[in-house]
């Protein structure tokens, strides 16, 4: 938290803190409440139950989550592919879209998966 108080102090005019995680969110969410700074905008990164809770409370603005579960999905099937052919017949490398969660989708997570949910009120 110490490096966001500086941060804003060197860099008053800054409108935006884009987080390494949810934890760093949360924490420079703290300082601008703390400093009354209600106007910049910060994004997390993981997912996480509390971050989720914070978007929808109108706290912190968005979270981007990896979606491990398409991640492993993928793999088993690349890995049994593998298997029975010898070959996954994929890229070495492949690219799978985070999810941004924002007030708008937050309550269709929790904890860094989709709860199932189709819809929000």
């Amino acid at each position: 938290m110490i490096q966001c108080e500086t941060l804003l102090i060197m860099y008053p005019e800054v409108n935006g803190i884009i987080a390494g995680n949810d934890s760093m969110a949360a924490g420079a969410q703290a300082v601008l409440l703390a400093t009354g700074r209600i106007d910049v905008i910060v994004v997390g990164m993981d997912g996480s139950y509390d971050v989720i809770e914070s978007i929808m409370e109108s706290e912190i603005d968005a979270t981007m989550m990896l979606p491990v579960f398409e991640m492993v999905t993928q793999a088993a099937i690349q890995a049994d592919r593998y298997l029975r052919t010898g070959s996954t017949d994929m890229p070495e490398k492949q690219f799978i879209d985070m999810v941004l969660i924002t007030p708008e989708n937050a309550c269709k997570y929790a904890a860094f998966v989709p709860n199932g949910k189709s819809s929000c009120p």
